[in-house]
């Protein structure tokens, strides 16, 4: 989002103050419009519903751009990779017993 224009880097407090006005005075001629603000409004575009996620975990995850699979998914993709199986399924599993 972009800094209004006429603020720039200047609280109102600072801006008010400066020109000697009342502070509600400078939010009423730098307030963007309601349109505009809407239309740059980061949950007007929803880019967390594209991602396949809640909004609370699109935050949560510092509003990623590409899904990120949960860390036990890596870990299992990683010890797959490094690993490799000689054993033979066994016929029973503990607690399984005929």
């Amino acid at each position: 989002m972009h800094p209004h224009p006429m603020r720039k880097n200047t609280t109102a407090a600072e801006l008010a103050k400066k020109l000697g006005v009342n502070i509600k005075t400078v939010y009423k001629y730098t307030a963007l419009p309601r349109a505009e603000y809407e239309a740059n409004a980061i949950s007007r575009a929803k880019p967390w519903e594209s991602l396949g996620m809640s909004r609370a975990t699109w935050y949560r995850r510092g509003k990623p751009t590409t899904p990120k699979p949960p860390e036990s998914v890596e870990l299992l993709a990683e010890h797959l990779q490094t690993t490799t199986c000689t054993t033979s399924t066994p016929t029973r599993w503990p607690g399984n017993t005929p």
